[in-house]
């Protein structure tokens, strides 16, 4: 849902003169705040491409944290920022470090060699009418009652509703969390990796 839409329709439930620039703030620090609550599917990216000829690559989304890096159809292992920086070529040890928005590969790949990258994505900031979060549609609800729970707790609100709209926010966000866990189902068989 685009931003405009949204801000449509904490205005038709919120029942106060609100300015669309602080709405649209309120809808920025609602999605935040929903984006910090866990580690949802919907924030879980995945990029790949071709190692570029640069030593580092650039992540195409700002990233709360890197889950996996598969260069060459080798999954690497997290290492810390200063083991990358004081890799000399000598220890046959493959890894990764992230430092902002860089992705650092020891040894560092071949140019043009297949990369994927899976990652946690920060919520987007919307700016822009047409802006939309990276999340469902379906989970809007959350939005709309967390901002409409703020505005509510402004001095101009009205606290019987404030606490309407939280409650509904923490009702809608449990019932995110209840629909995000994974289904139980049957088990998949687990393969030794071990040789005889």
């Amino acid at each position: 849902m685009q931003l405009s839409a949204i801000r449509t329709e904490v205005n038709r439930q919120v029942g106060l003169p609100l300015d669309p620039l602080l709405v649209t703030q309120l809808i920025n620090a609602s999605l935040r705040r929903i984006a910090d609550h866990r580690d949802w599917p919907w924030l879980d990216l995945a990029e790949s491409g071709l190692w570029p000829a640069a030593e580092v690559h650039p992540l195409v989304a700002a990233a709360k944290s890197v889950k996996s890096v598969i260069v060459s159809d080798q999954r690497l292992n997290s290492i810390a920022e200063a083991d990358a920086d004081s890799y000399d070529g000598t220890w046959h040890y493959d890894g990764y470090s992230v430092t902002g928005r860089q992705l650092r590969v020891v040894p560092r790949p071949a140019e043009g060699a297949a990369f994927t990258i899976r990652y946690i994505a920060y919520e987007n900031t919307l700016t822009a009418d047409a802006n939309e979060p990276l999340l469902p549609n379906a989970h809007i609800d959350a939005v709309v009652a967390l901002v409409c729970s703020m505005a509510h707790n402004r001095p101009e609100g009205n606290t019987g509703a404030r606490d309407r709209f939280r409650d509904e926010y923490t009702d809608t966000l449990r019932g995110m969390v209840r629909a995000a866990r994974p289904t139980r189902g049957a088990r998949q068989a687990r393969t030794r990796q071990d040789t005889i």
